[in-house]
């Protein structure tokens, strides 16, 4: 693999990471109600969906062509994505509650 595909890879990877690390904070802040944990849990789903459908945004302020990813990219990159925010989400209503 070449320096150019390894930096690229470590962005794409990165970007999806981070991103997800930021929808489960977002997600629990938006799904947590007056009363307690998860009243509008669907909303910190929706959020954190919507995390991974920006990414595609985001690619091009970073020098990273989307045109050019094939679908097992796009799948692995949601993974990321969702795996991270549920992983965040989780651990801060643990955490916290």
């Amino acid at each position: 693999m070449s320096d150019s595909k390894y930096v690229e890879s470590l962005k794409k990877t990165a970007l999806s990471s981070l991103l997800g690390i930021v929808a489960g904070f977002v997600a629990f802040f938006i799904s947590k109600g007056p009363e307690g944990p998860l009243q509008r849990d669907f909303f910190g789903f929706i959020v954190i969906v919507f995390f991974i459908w920006i990414q595609q945004s985001i690619y091009p302020m970073i020098d990273i062509d989307p045109g050019d990813f094939s679908g097992k990219d796009w799948a692995y990159l949601g993974l990321m994505t969702l795996s991270f925010g549920f992983i965040v989400w989780t651990l801060i209503l643990n955490s916290v509650y």
